[in-house]
């Protein structure tokens, strides 16, 4: 059957609310993948690469059905060298030569995709990645060109550790038994040590007064 089919996959739309119970659409999606039927915990990047490839293959109005391997860029130039004879200037030029010919090989790799793959899907979510390897010998390098639905990236992490530390302080004034209490922000370094946080903290204490 098609996902897609409106007698199949329908959800009504819902009044104009605040929030949303999206049950009548994940009962609908369950008729197709019963690992989401239930009311179960599931991972969100799972189910959206599953709808999104359904959708796709329903959607996908190509003529051609044909599937050929990843297109190779190394196929078409050939490799580069590495001579001592050889001057910057052609050093730079076959670099932009090769540029080139990779991009071209690109384009005809995502156009040979395309061919197969036609829907509003891989307009809006698809892509195409270039992977190198390069021999450190002889200077070879072989690029491939892969389509993708969803690309994985790390999220980069903060170098930086944050601390709130509160401070006791039994001034004459106060009560006694009574401290004052004085909270002080503390920014380090990932690789700094407790020593570094002691002498930081006691910076911020004598520069407060």
């Amino acid at each position: 059957g098609r996902l897609s089919s409106k007698d199949k996959l329908t959800v009504k739309s819902p009044p104009p609310r605040r929030v949303y119970a999206p049950q009548t659409f994940m009962r609908a999606l369950g008729r197709f993948a019963p690992q989401f039927g239930d009311s179960q915990q599931h991972d969100a990047h799972e189910l959206l690469s599953y709808l999104l490839d359904a959708l796709h293959e329903d959607l996908n109005y190509a003529r051609s059905s044909s599937r050929s391997p990843p297109q190779n860029a190394s196929d078409q130039h050939s490799p580069g060298r590495n001579n001592d004879e050889q001057t910057k200037d052609q050093n730079q030029n076959q670099t932009q030569n090769q540029s080139e010919e990779v991009n071209a090989e690109g384009e005809k790799a995502w156009t040979q995709h395309k061919g197969r793959n036609q829907s509003i899907v891989v307009d809006l979510f698809q892509g195409q990645t270039l992977s190198r390897v390069n021999c450190l010998r002889c200077n070879f390098s072989s690029p491939t060109f892969d389509p993708f639905l969803c690309l994985s990236l790390p999220i980069p992490s903060d170098p930086n550790l944050y601390f709130i530390i509160t401070v006791a302080f039994h001034l004459p004034y106060c009560s006694p038994g009574t401290p004052a209490f004085v909270k002080f922000g503390v920014t380090l370094k990932r690789s700094h040590s407790a020593f570094d946080l002691k002498k930081k903290l006691c910076r911020q204490i004598s520069d407060n007064g």
